[in-house]
């Protein structure tokens, strides 16, 4: 998986960089409403609130952090999310790891 942020499935935000990997579910903690991804920042088009990469809201009505699901990742590299395992805050991997 290459640096950034990918959507699978609409429903979860995986993000790699720096060698970290971190996931959270595709709905803003206003009212969830889905997100976007544009120029560094997850942004919720109904109501106006951004987060950063790392799910803080820093404009709009969203008060709460974005919610992080488990991630896993394999000794073959593959990358598994857990969702009945939600936070608010991430839960960081370092990429390559091996935790499974």
């Amino acid at each position: 998986m290459k640096s950034g942020p990918r959507l699978f499935f609409g429903k979860i935000w995986i993000f790699r960089e720096d060698g970290k990997i971190w996931a959270f579910l595709n709905r803003c903690t206003h009212l969830g409403c889905a997100l976007s991804y544009d120029k560094g920042y997850f942004r919720c088009h109904c109501h106006g609130s951004i987060f950063t990469k790392h799910g803080k809201p820093v404009y709009g009505p969203a008060k709460k952090r974005l919610f992080f699901v488990k991630v896993s990742v394999s000794r073959k590299g593959i990358v598994t999310v857990d969702t009945s395992k939600l936070a608010s805050g991430p839960f960081v991997l370092k990429w390559g790891s091996g935790n499974t």
